[in-house]
């Protein structure tokens, strides 16, 4: 039990720090010995934190400076910001990789984006690309350790 705490601890806080992520809590959860389902949900619950924290603590600033938020999201044309209500998922799972979850859910949410937005969209990247991680090392470690 003390193992699979500290290697489920491990993971989500390896998902939390950028750059290591999910590219690098998942194969250590999975070589601390989770199994793949595991390593990944407790890579997306460290890797989903930020984006919460970004959210939250914007919405905070948002109250305390209005006039700097107000200044931020006029930046962003209405049709730009309309566009990306519609079709941002597709920019979020291109930019999420790339940028990591820190960058993305803060340009998502300094562009003015709904909440809704702005924490689902980076919540179903994370999990698609935590169990994308998963499958590919579970499947590369059956091809290549497989005992016959």
């Amino acid at each position: 039990m003390i193992e699979y705490l500290a290697a489920a601890f491990t993971a989500a806080f390896l998902g939390f720090f950028p750059l290591t992520e999910f590219y690098v809590a998942v194969p250590v959860g999975m070589a601390m010995g989770l199994s793949a389902p595991s390593a990944a949900l407790w890579t997306i619950v460290g890797n989903f934190l930020p984006a919460v924290m970004i959210h939250s603590g914007f919405e905070a600033i948002e109250r305390r400076w209005p006039r700097f938020t107000g200044w931020l999201h006029g930046r962003v044309s209405e049709r730009w910001r309309g566009r990306l209500e519609k079709g941002g998922l597709v920019w979020v799972f291109v930019l999420l990789p790339i940028a990591g979850t820190w960058a993305t859910a803060a340009a998502v949410k300094g562009l003015g984006l709904s909440k809704k937005t702005a924490l689902l969209w980076p919540l179903l990247a994370i999990v698609f690309y935590s169990a994308a991680t998963a499958a590919l090392i579970a499947a590369g470690v059956d091809l290549f350790w497989r005992e016959d």
